[in-house]
Formats: C-alpha cells, structure tokens, sequence
C-alpha cells in the first residue's frame, strides 16, 4: 500500500492489532510508559501510573542509590529517570537474550547506545 509507505513495520503492526482488536469491542489500548516516540501517534489521552521500586538490601542497592543521590544533585531527577531507563532496558534485554553472553553483548551495545546519545546531546547543546 503506497499511502502507508513511511510507516515503519511496528506501526503498521500496531495498527493492524487495533483494528483487529476494535472489530472485537476493544476499545483502550495500553501503551505502558513514556518511552518510544511511535506512541503520539496513537494516543489521545493518558493516565498518570504510580511506579513503584523496591530494592534488595545490600552492597548493590547502596551503591544504585548513592548514584542516583549524586545525580540527582544535578537537578531534575536524572538519577531516578536514570536507574529507571536502565531496568527497563535490562528487562528488554532479559526478556530477548537467553544465554549469558548474549546478554551481555545487549548490554554493552545499550551502554554504547546511551554514550552515543549522551555525546549527541552534549555536541547539540554546546553547538
């Protein structure tokens, strides 16, 4: 279909689930959180959803919540927005890597990610 050629695949496919789904009496869709930007075009309204984190005792909670405190010393919550972005990505690499190494290899390629993104910004704003 011509009309849909600037489309990507996961909007098409989004597209035709709702319709499917709409045939059948659905009507809400739940995107879940912020995140990708293919969502504007498919919400009309939203509902502010409490997260909540509980994290085990220990060495690596002391540690994530130390960093998130000394970045959030920068203003705007960044350590928090930071610690979530991270979980959420773990579990999309948890959820698609089976083996050890592979998810490792998703890791460093998510941190290459972020450090590319990170440079971006800081070139953006200086320039």
């Amino acid at each position: 279909e011509p009309s849909l050629a600037r489309c990507s695949p996961g909007i098409l496919l989004s597209m035709d689930t709702m319709r499917l789904a709409a045939e059948r009496g659905y009507r809400t869709f739940d995107f879940g959180f912020e995140g990708e930007h293919y969502k504007k075009y498919f919400c009309n309204g939203h509902h502010v959803v409490r997260e909540a984190m509980v994290l085990k005792p220990g060495l690596g909670a002391a540690v994530s919540q130390a960093a998130v405190k000394a970045l959030d010393l920068a203003g705007e919550g960044r350590g928090e927005k930071l610690r979530a972005s991270v979980r959420r990505r773990w579990a999309a690499i948890e959820a698609c890597e089976v083996t050890p190494a592979n998810r490792f290899r998703g890791a460093l390629q998510a941190a290459g990610a972020a450090l590319n993104k990170a440079r971006a910004s800081t070139t953006g704003a200086a320039a």
